[in-house]
């Protein structure tokens, strides 16, 4: 087992956590996401994509009864994970709902989980927990829509501190090579673009003085978090070899959890792309 397993290993809520990431992993590439042929438009991600919009914005890539049949299948292969009990009745409940399927895939892939207050409120169920199954249930069709675009995101430059995409927050920062080129990296869809070292990857703040990092002993070099007084958030780092595919990033994420606690107890806060939780759920 290596040094960065074993805080999975060693604490409870880390192992489950890492658990349901292997089973949706395996999920996942059992039953991806399919596409209609002209989805995306290229012409027009590439307009967006000019304009500062992200690439997949409006874009039909899930519908309502894709998003039910997702739904189902992440209860199914979720239950009897321990601490994760609730999402198998949550998935069977609200599969079996009268509701706006197609409303609710759009929330979905848009991330707009305030929307989501009136639809747990008729349901009676947590709001938190219902956005992380509904997060978690799109996210094949993002990822399928990621690879798509990815060369019309390789003609540009992207100069947002959001997934140029699906537009979400990056979930973690990482370098790469001798030159430690530093890239975003998107936990819904998989996405990287490339970032500036010296800019705050929250807020985009420039001033050197405003922005610093944290990190372990000893571990500076290849982990370590990224702050800015600017905002008070933070973005952790990890030096890798090549860029991690989508999988791998959830469980970077999973594997630096310590540094989280370092920013944390330093009075920084994160502000993208949390784990789903135990008993719930954290959408950023």
């Amino acid at each position: 087992m290596s040094s960065a397993d074993r805080p999975l290993a060693a604490d409870p809520e880390l192992s489950r956590a890492a658990e349901v990431l292997r089973r949706l992993a395996e999920l996942w590439s059992s039953a991806p996401a399919t596409l209609r042929h002209d989805v995306p438009a290229p012409d027009a991600a590439r307009e967006r994509l000019r304009n500062g919009i992200p690439a997949l914005v409006e874009e039909p890539l899930l519908d309502g009864r894709a998003l039910r049949e997702a739904i189902a299948l992440l209860g199914e292969r979720l239950a009897g994970v321990e601490g994760y009990e609730a999402v198998g009745p949550l998935a069977d409940g609200l599969r079996r709902a009268a509701l706006d399927w197609e409303g609710l895939a759009r929330i979905a892939m848009d991330g707009a989980w305030d929307a989501l207050e009136p639809v747990a409120r008729r349901l009676d169920v947590d709001a938190e927990a219902l956005a992380a199954l509904l997060d978690y249930a799109v996210r094949p069709a993002l990822r399928a829509g990621s690879q798509r675009v990815r060369p019309l995101l390789a003609e540009i430059s992207w100069a947002r501190a959001c997934c140029p995409a699906c537009g979400a927050p990056p979930l973690l920062s990482v370098t790469t090579g001798k030159e430690s080129a530093r890239h975003l990296l998107c936990g819904r869809c998989g996405a990287a673009w490339g970032w500036p070292r010296t800019r705050c990857a929250v807020c985009g703040e420039r001033d050197h003085h405003r922005l610093g990092y944290l990190h372990a002993p000893g571990e500076g070099d290849y982990r370590r978090v990224e702050v800015c007084d600017a905002c008070r958030g933070y973005m952790k780092t990890v030096s890798v070899l090549d860029l991690p595919d989508a999988d791998r990033l959830l469980r970077l994420d999973l594997e630096t959890s310590a540094l989280d606690f370092i920013a944390l107890d330093a009075g920084y806060s994160r502000a993208g792309g949390g784990q789903i939780q135990p008993s719930g759920g954290q959408v950023a």
